[in-house]
């Protein structure tokens, strides 16, 4: 069966094969789970930084602190959860909030079809 839509999520939940295309042309073709390389790509991990802690304080390295909240963008999410949490436990803090995120397959979409949009929006100013 084939499907034609643009709603992602929709996909998603759908589709087990997904093809995007750009210019008329397949840009990504394969699961829903690995297309563009989602699944060996860079997550996010965010959490709330205990109190009384600071984020130098923090057993990995962080790639922004805004206010209390922490991210942490990593190839390694296994590696780099298991420092956070063993961290965390031996020192009797709570992370707040943690979560890992992994590029949504509209992500996906969006970067395989950004020079699309560019041009046509380019045509319509």
């Amino acid at each position: 069966m084939l499907m034609s839509s643009h709603y992602m999520d929709e996909v998603e939940a759908l589709a087990q094969r997904v093809a995007v295309l750009s210019h008329g042309q397949i840009a990504a073709l394969g699961p829903t789970a690995s297309l563009g390389g989602r699944n060996d790509g860079e997550v996010t991990i965010r959490f709330m930084l205990p109190a009384n802690v600071a984020a130098k304080d923090l057993p990995i390295t962080t790639s922004g602190v805004e206010g209390d909240i922490v991210e942490v963008k990593t190839r390694e999410e296994v590696l780099t959860l298991h420092a956070l949490t063993g961290w965390a436990i031996a020192n009797n803090f709570v992370l707040e909030g943690l979560t890992v995120a992994r590029e949504t397959l509209e992500d996906i979409y969006l970067s395989l079809t950004r020079q699309d949009r560019e041009e046509t929006s380019t045509r319509t100013t």
